[in-house]
């Protein structure tokens, strides 16, 4: 890549969480804690492959405020992240050869996770809401999908949150097509006023998850799933459930669990909210005259381009200006698939409100002419 101020580099294709200002304090006071534990030694021998009750204790309290219908915590797995969990999920309920469904643009690794686990996607047309449950519908007919991965909250890369009566229609196309769902939330407790999941709707028939990584930071990989209600966790996961690249460090999972017992989690997800406010407000405000998506809160927005300036030359002409950003093309599920001519502009990786400015400025000015 030739870039031409190299001093500049303004990172915007990662949805990276800001650090949080007392994330090294929490992390501190978190790691004490663990190490004051009787058992410490124990920790790597016993771990289990689901976590422990009380790592699913924990999990149960931090998805509370988003899924109080799960219950208690024994529909609760826990994972080394959420690409983790969608390739176990798709292990367990996607035959090899087998269709699922997803949103026309969506999470970028999906379509190597599912050649990974050897199925097709098709993807599902969106319009300014989410998801078009009749199109779901059409694609259900059409293809027989076994499964539908879906992220109903801020979705990424769009921005769009589906409306409550949105997920009651496509819970009810799920059941009455007998499709599995995967429901991604890593926003979730950032956006506390989103409707309820899609799986809080259809529970006997879904997996509803959330990484850590958007609420602590980005190097804990550790997921917490709520699998389908009045299943026996070891049948669902069945032959899969032996095989370890699945399963969460132990002393991952302990300082998570740490976190949220201690309320240090909670903190920093305040002080992360607080911080991803700030830069939503300034984008708002620098791109106020420019067709963009960026509800309260967001990580990142989605910039609609004018036909005069198509991705394909911008994201090189941004690059070699030191600003990175990625292209609606990079998040296309399908192979024949067509992108939107659109950017998504990750507001929250760039380490300091100063370089949102000067990436958003320079991405401004590029466009208006």
């Amino acid at each position: 890549m030739n870039v031409q101020n190299a001093s500049l580099i303004v990172d915007m294709t990662r949805s990276l969480p800001p650090v949080a200002p007392s994330f090294n304090s929490a992390l501190g006071v978190s790691l004490r804690g663990i190490a004051s534990r009787s058992d410490l030694a124990g920790l790597l021998r016993a771990a289990t492959p689901i976590g422990s009750n009380r790592d699913r204790a924990a999990a149960r309290m931090w998805l509370a405020p988003r899924y109080p219908e799960l219950g208690d915590e024994r529909r609760v797995i826990v994972t080394n992240g959420t690409q983790s969990a969608l390739l176990l999920f798709l292990r367990i309920h996607a035959p090899i050869g087998s269709v699922i469904l997803a949103e026309h643009l969506s999470y970028g690794v999906l379509s190597n996770l599912a050649r990974a686990a050897g199925v097709r996607v098709r993807g599902v047309p969106l319009d300014s809401e989410g998801m078009i449950p009749d199109e779901f519908e059409r694609l259900c007919r059409e293809s027989s999908p076994v499964a539908l991965y879906c992220n109903p909250t801020v979705h990424n890369p769009t921005t769009s949150t589906l409306p409550a009566e949105r997920r009651v229609a496509i819970a009810a196309i799920a059941r009455r097509f007998g499709v599995k769902i995967f429901e991604d939330e890593p926003l979730g407790l950032l956006h506390p006023d989103a409707p309820s999941p899609i799986a809080a709707l259809v529970p006997e028939a879904s997996w509803y998850t959330m990484g850590m990584t958007k609420c602590l930071a980005q190097g804990i990989r550790v997921a917490f799933c709520v699998i389908p209600k009045g299943i026996d966790i070891p049948m669902e996961l069945g032959d899969v459930g032996r095989l370890s690249y699945w399963l969460p460090s132990p002393l991952s999972l302990a300082l998570v669990t740490e976190m949220i017992e201690n309320g240090l989690a909670q903190t920093i997800l305040g002080e992360i909210s607080r911080e991803c406010q700030r830069r939503q407000e300034l984008a708002c405000d620098l791109l106020r005259n420019f067709p963009i998506l960026c509800p309260p809160r967001s990580m990142h927005l989605w910039l609609q381009l004018p036909a005069r300036a198509t991705e394909e030359q911008i994201v090189p002409k941004l690059a070699s200006q030191g600003v990175l950003v990625r292209g609606s093309a990079q998040f296309i599920t399908e192979v024949q698939g067509k992108g939107v001519n659109a950017l998504r502009l990750s507001l929250s990786s760039p380490s300091s409100l100063e370089l949102v400015y000067k990436g958003l400025k320079l991405i401004a000015t590029l466009i208006s002419f």
